[in-house]
């Protein structure tokens, strides 16, 4: 069930979602380049496009959701977020993590296909194109 919907789309707590640069650029800067706690961003945004963040919670008096990771400090509206959709492989499940999720999760990943000895390309690019299992 979705908290709100909010400028076309809905979103969950737990829902991975990234920046979306571009409608942010063209709004005011205030609160994100120029902000009270020394934070810049819109730099960090810029330098990380490819950031995953998850959906931790939701600002109702605010009308905006909060997120983890270094954007987790601000609040931001659904429209300057990207909705990541479900991994289908283990590549898009690897490239979606957050770096909370990849410092949980990647290594026992590696881990789990070195079991038998170190996997040749094949076997890896072969695992990358498979389906994620839900080990979260």
């Amino acid at each position: 069930m979705a908290l709100i919907e909010t400028s076309g789309h809905q979103l969950d707590i737990g829902d991975r979602v990234k920046m979306n640069i571009k409608v942010i650029g063209e709004g005011d800067m205030d609160g994100v380049a120029f902000t009270t706690n020394g934070k810049d961003y819109w730099r960090y945004m810029n330098e990380h496009p490819n950031e995953v963040y998850t959906v931790t919670d939701y600002d109702r008096e605010l009308d905006q959701y909060i997120l983890s990771g270094y954007m987790g400090d601000n609040s931001w509206c659904a429209d300057e977020l990207i909705h990541v959709p479900q991994p289908e492989t283990v590549f898009e499940d690897i490239k979606n993590m957050t770096f909370e999720e990849m410092k949980e999760r990647l290594f026992r990943m590696v881990l789990a296909q070195c079991e038998d000895g170190v996997p040749s390309p094949d076997a890896i690019a072969e695992w990358l194109q498979s389906k994620p299992e839900n080990d979260k």
